[in-house]
């Protein structure tokens, strides 16, 4: 396996690496993202989960249920609270990473936004990122 970036929480208890190009890298902007970041958005990739391994570390979750109706499990460290990595209960395919736990967040760069209809009005997004008032599938 290939490590294309890797990443982890503040206090580097969590630490995980993936080997696969993102299926999607996006801003989000519902209500649940605002509220789990304590933020105007979620910067997220989207990757398969076949190609996310843990190296160390014990994530916890919370369960959410998300503005499109799906149950969000939120993995977060137990130590220091960071938000790493997060699964769609129904798409269990796929695993949302956060990209402020990338080692490199440089390397994150968004190619849209989700769910515009949430966005705050004091929120200025990059207009040359393509925009979805909601999901991809709304």
């Amino acid at each position: 396996m290939s490590v294309l970036f890797s990443g982890g929480c503040a206090c580097k208890a969590i630490r995980y690496e993936c080997s696969a190009v993102p299926i999607y890298s996006l801003n989000c902007h519902c209500l649940d993202c605002q509220r789990a970041t304590g933020s105007a958005y979620s910067s997220v990739r989207i990757v398969p989960a076949s190609a996310v391994r843990i190296l160390s570390g014990e994530l916890r979750y919370h369960v959410v249920k998300s503005d499109a109706g799906h149950e969000v499990r939120r993995g977060f460290c137990p130590d220091c609270g960071s938000p790493t990595l997060g699964e769609i209960v129904e798409r269990p395919e796929v695993v949302l990473i956060n990209c402020g736990s990338l080692d490199d967040p440089s390397q994150y760069p968004p190619s849209m936004d989700f769910y515009t209809s949430r966005a705050q009005p004091w929120d200025i997004m990059d207009p040359a990122l393509m925009k979805y008032a909601k999901g991809l599938s709304n």
